[in-house]
């Protein structure tokens, strides 16, 4: 089956994809459950580096990545103040590379070990 997207809605659709390519962030139930964030889940073969700056995620935080030889150099969250307190896992190649609780307040999380 063939799906036609008029173009305005193409313009948001590619680089969204593009986006999970590099970072997820899927939904959960409730703010008990630890929102999941896994780091370049399927980063093309092509880009061995690159960088992605600012990409909104759930929970008021915005996520930077850089990577080099297809692996991750760094990662910067970014939390905005005034969402719930929930806990945060950061994922790469299915192992959590780092862990931690939003408490309402704005905070920045670094992460350069992986």
């Amino acid at each position: 089956m063939v799906r036609y997207f008029p173009p305005h809605k193409l313009k948001k659709l590619i680089p969204l994809s593009l986006q999970n390519a590099l970072l997820q962030a899927l939904d959960v139930p409730d703010l008990s459950v630890p929102l999941i964030v896994s780091i370049l889940p399927a980063l093309p073969a092509a880009w061995h580096s690159g960088s992605l700056k600012g990409a909104r995620i759930r929970g008021g935080m915005s996520l930077s990545i850089t990577w080099s030889e297809s692996k991750p150099t760094k990662v910067v969250i970014d939390v905005a103040s005034g969402f719930p307190p929930r806990d945060v896992e950061v994922v790469y190649e299915g192992k959590t590379i780092d862990s931690f609780a939003i408490m309402g307040s704005a905070t920045t999380r670094t992460i350069v070990d992986f």
